[in-house]
């Protein structure tokens, strides 16, 4: 029985070398086949992967995809097993000066199950975030997008309430 059928097949374990080189090497190309580019961030020790080309100037799609380089260069998963993938819609508000969430994924992508389906869930995931990403939710008052604030409300990412109360 070949190797790439055991994958197939088995759960994944992230104590086991060759299982987190697998889920790495096949999650870097899914995602890259999927229009997303490597992205450094700083002080950021994963692999994030960036999709742009979205209606909206400013609009992001990322996905922390949990992956790192090791020693020899090659791409493997964290072998922390509860380190989750992320993906996340944002937004760079001109007024605002930086990136705003406009989009999370409802929930964290846990790496368990065969690695197929690790790649499944998180594609579906980039699926789900991209189709807010291409037409998310906008201001009524002056069009831009909203964002999710930190206590769940959407809010203008260009913060026009401030506009119309200084007027």
């Amino acid at each position: 029985m070949s190797s790439k059928f055991l994958f197939e097949q088995q759960k994944y374990d992230p104590k086991i070398l060759s299982h987190r080189e697998e889920l790495g090497e096949r999650l870097i190309g899914n995602l890259m086949v999927n229009f997303m580019l490597p992205k450094d961030i700083p002080l950021v020790k994963e692999v994030v992967f960036k999709k742009d080309g979205f209606d909206i100037p400013g609009v992001h799609l990322l996905c922390y995809s949990s992956v790192v380089r090791n020693k020899s260069g090659a791409y493997e998963a964290r072998e922390v097993g509860s380190d989750a993938i992320r993906v996340i819609g944002l937004y760079m508000s001109e007024r605002q000066g930086g990136l705003l969430p406009l989009v999370r994924s409802d929930s964290r992508i846990n790496r368990v199950g065969t690695i197929p389906s690790i790649i499944e869930r998180t594609l579906a995931c980039i699926h789900a975030v991209s189709l807010v990403c291409e037409d998310p939710a906008k201001c009524p008052n002056c069009g831009a997008p909203l964002f999710i604030s930190k206590a769940g409300r959407e809010v203008c990412s260009e913060i026009c309430w401030t506009r119309r109360n200084n007027v």
